[in-house]
């Protein structure tokens, strides 16, 4: 169980959740459809180099 000053991102990490649902669909909306793939690739590479 996390500490009480543990932030709400640090659990999420932890649990395996990523990009909330609407936070993907702001990303959809405002990025061409063509570019989304390569995206979601470099935003998941730079999650993983900062989550160690």
């Amino acid at each position: 169980m996390p500490g009480p000053f543990r932030s709400r991102g640090h659990r999420r990490a932890q649990a395996g959740i990523g990009v909330s649902a609407a936070a993907m669909a702001r990303l959809a909306d405002a990025v061409p459809a063509e570019r989304l793939p390569g995206l979601l690739a470099d935003l998941d590479r730079l999650s993983a180099a900062f989550n160690g």
